[in-house]
Parts: structure tokens; C-alpha cells; sequence
């Protein structure tokens, strides 16, 4: 998976009007503001959902023992860190020294969420990111593994690896996952896009103007499509 990008050809980006299209809207708004960090507004509610199935279905004595000490260090170092008594290094130092087979398993991925976002929330990208990358090739809950890879497109595209974001969404489409598709296109072509690959965006906004059931991404993707006719 290559880190090289294409350097941005202003002609090939979206003009300004395409961005206050999309804020006569709230979605669209959101969206224009903050581009892939979009998952933010619904990661609670869903990885919420996901932990709490989980923590229901826990038969054996290492889930139980891998549910507790999550729980114990949400309930310590997280909000130790909220409160301000501990630095965001130590918080994920502390973190780290989770056993390694804890890795994946769902109410772990679910906090470890809730982390990353609060880490990204207050600049701290890099050690978003660190605990992302380790975590990610664990998960096997299809809903989890959206919101990290998506969490990790994003901060690429952020960092100017705008191929290895686009690796990643490609990722999340072939596997049939139909989790916010709409999202995953307009990202994909938006990326493209910045790359000046003019054709591969427009087969992903014309792929959710002729798929995509939700009004607000095919109002999107019409938006960046009519912009590059």
C-alpha cells in the first residue's frame, strides 16, 4: 500500500459553491465541515449498541476477565484523562499495556473507540492513530470495522496519504458491507478528485445517484458530479 499522493490540482477540487450547497443542509453541512470525521456523529450510538450485545452474550471466564479490566480502566484512566490529571501519552501508554489478546474483542474495540474519537477531538492524532493501526487487523465485527477504518481514512486523508485512505474505503466496499454506503462513495470520489483522477470520481458519485437510496448523499454526489461537468 503505497504513502505517495499526487499533489492537488485546484481545477480538479470542487469550487467553493459546492461547498455552500452542501451547507443548506445539516448532513450536508456536516459533511462540507468535516468530510470523513462524519462517523463521529453516529459511532456512540452504534458502537454503544455493539458493546452492550456483546457484554450479554459474555460465557466465558477470559471475556468476563477481558470485560473488567476495560471497565476498570475506563472508569480510572479515562476519566482520569477527561479531568485533566493525566496526559494523553500516559493515558495510551496505560492502555497499551492490555494483554494482546484482548485485541478485537468487542467491548475493547468499543472503548477504544470512545478513546480514539476523544483523543482526535483534542489534537492528539498521532496516538489516535497508533492505537487504530494496531487494533484494526483484529476486528471481525463488520459495524467495527467501518468506524476504524473510516477513522483511519480519515486521518490519511488528513496526512496527505490519500492512497492509502482510498485503500482502506475500497476495502470497506468490496466487502458488501452496506453500512452508510452513500458515505463511503462520496468519500472515495471526493478523494479521487483531489488526486485528479476526474473519471474514477465521477463512477463513484454516479454509483450513488443511481444506488444509493438516502436523498442527502445523492444530493451530494449530484453537487460534486454537476461540478465536474
Amino acid at each position: 500500500m503505497t504513502t505517495t499522493t499526487s499533489t492537488n490540482n485546484s481545477s480538479n477540487v470542487p469550487s467553493a459553491s459546492v461547498d455552500e450547497a452542501l451547507n443548506q443542509t445539516e448532513l450536508g453541512g456536516w459533511i462540507a465541515q468535516n468530510k470523513n470525521l462524519f462517523i463521529g456523529l453516529v459511532v456512540a450510538a452504534i458502537v454503544g449498541v455493539v458493546a452492550f450485545g456483546v457484554s450479554n452474550h459474555l460465557t466465558s471466564k477470559k471475556n468476563n476477565e477481558f470485560a473488567n479490566l476495560v471497565y476498570d480502566f475506563e472508569t480510572t484512566k479515562l476519566d482520569q484523562y477527561n479531568s485533566g490529571n493525566l496526559s494523553a501519552k500516559e493515558l495510551v501508554d496505560s492502555w497499551n499495556t492490555l494483554p494482546n489478546d484482548i485485541l478485537g474483542f468487542g467491548t475493547h474495540a468499543a472503548v477504544e473507540l470512545t478513546i480514539v474519537e476523544t483523543l482526535i477531538g483534542k489534537g492528539e492524532t498521532d496516538l489516535a492513530l497508533g492505537l487504530l493501526e494496531k487494533t484494526a487487523p483484529h476486528i471481525k465485527n463488520n459495524y467495527l470495522t467501518y468506524f476504524y477504518n473510516t477513522h483511519l481514512a480519515s486521518i490519511y486523508e488528513d496526512k496527505g496519504e490519500t492512497d492509502k485512505a482510498i485503500d482502506l474505503l475500497k476495502k470497506l466496499i468490496s466487502s458488501n458491507s452496506k453500512f452508510l454506503e452513500g458515505k463511503l462513495y462520496v468519500d472515495l470520489g471526493r478523494l479521487h478528485l483531489a488526486k485528479g483522477e476526474n473519471d474514477l470520481a465521477k463512477s463513484n458519485f454516479q454509483y450513488v445517484i443511481d444506488n444509493v437510496k438516502d436523498a442527502e448523499f445523492k444530493r451530494i454526489a449530484t453537487l460534486y458530479l454537476s461540478d465536474l461537468q
